[in-house]
């Protein structure tokens, strides 16, 4: 018995042409799809470790406090800890934010807001409470070019 004989029209190249198309642009697309899954689940677990570690920090300075080793009325040791609390919930909304996404990753994920304990952190690593020496930079000249060292 002989095969039937398939007749090419340009019609039924065009649907091959199309269904070649779709086939490669889902392939294309289920790939971008689960490299961005991974990316976001990457995000929320960053997010989380970093959460643990601000909870990990307020419980230290707890500790340290009812041990009296940290002065309560220290406004640095204040920033830092109000710091801290402002990060974990920052780094919890990251978490779930990013969660979300990786469950959903062909929607666009909006950009992520500025970290709010940062301005705190370096407010706090600024006052001269903190004990630290000062640091002057003075100029020593030498022959090929003037080079500035810290001054105790």
């Amino acid at each position: 018995m002989p095969l039937p004989r398939v007749r090419f029209t340009v019609r039924r190249l065009m649907i091959a042409v199309a269904i070649a198309a779709f086939l490669i642009g889902g392939g294309i697309e289920a790939a971008r799809c689960k490299r961005l899954r991974k990316a976001h689940l990457d995000d929320a677990a960053y997010h989380a470790r970093r959460e643990a570690e601000e909870l990990r920090n307020l419980a230290n300075i707890d500790l340290s406090r009812r041990a009296g080793a940290i002065d309560v009325e220290v406004r640095s040791m204040r920033l830092i800890e109000r710091s801290s609390r402002l990060r974990v919930d920052y780094h919890g909304q990251m978490k779930r934010k990013y969660s979300k996404a990786a469950s959903r990753p062909w929607r666009a994920v909006s950009p992520d807001p500025k970290d709010p304990g940062t301005e705190l952190i370096w407010e706090a690593f600024t006052i001269p409470e903190l004990g630290g020496p000062e640091v002057k930079l003075i100029e020593i000249e030498s022959s090929d070019s003037p080079q500035q060292i810290p001054e105790r």
